[in-house]
């Protein structure tokens, strides 16, 4: 950059002209801020997935029925989220952020999970079937009760 100054009645006025060089030099300093930027991901959590809570909750089966049938999962509490999915094997929990920036996951129609941010999506026990490459969801320690009618999920 060259500068000159000038002096007019007790003020001091600066002139910087900027050569062509250092104008593409800054404008491309910018543009790669701006795109590291939008690589981090906004809003999301850029640390990962959010903890699902600490402690224990008691789930009452018969207040999600369609859990009877294999193949399907529930949302079965809403802070923090946690889904049940009923696979051929038993019941599994698992929380309900994305393990790749820890978005809320939802479950569609045919029982698979999105991510609605970047588009991952798992089968209904929460495993990693496609787009944005990631993990498995969380899982989370699932006991029956002897009766096989309260599920206690262990969070976090």
């Amino acid at each position: 950059m060259k500068t000159e100054t000038t002096s007019c009645a007790g003020c001091v006025v600066r002139n910087e002209a900027v050569s062509r060089r250092d104008f593409v030099s800054m404008a491309t300093m910018s543009a790669v801020a701006v795109a590291l930027t939008a690589c981090g991901g906004g809003a999301d959590n850029p640390a990962g997935p959010e903890t699902p809570g600490t402690g224990t909750v008691a789930i009452t089966l018969s207040s999600f029925p369609g859990l009877a049938t294999v193949g399907n999962v529930a949302k079965v509490r809403n802070s923090p989220p946690v889904a049940i999915a009923r696979t051929s094997n038993g019941l599994v929990a698992f929380s309900m952020f994305c393990t790749h920036q820890g978005t809320l996951v939802g479950i569609n129609n045919d029982n698979t999970i999105r991510c609605p941010n970047h588009g991952a999506t798992f089968t209904s026990a929460g495993v990693w079937t496609g787009g944005q490459r990631t993990t498995n969801l969380v899982r989370l320690p699932l006991v029956l009760d002897g009766a096989g009618t309260t599920a206690t999920v262990t969070l976090g």
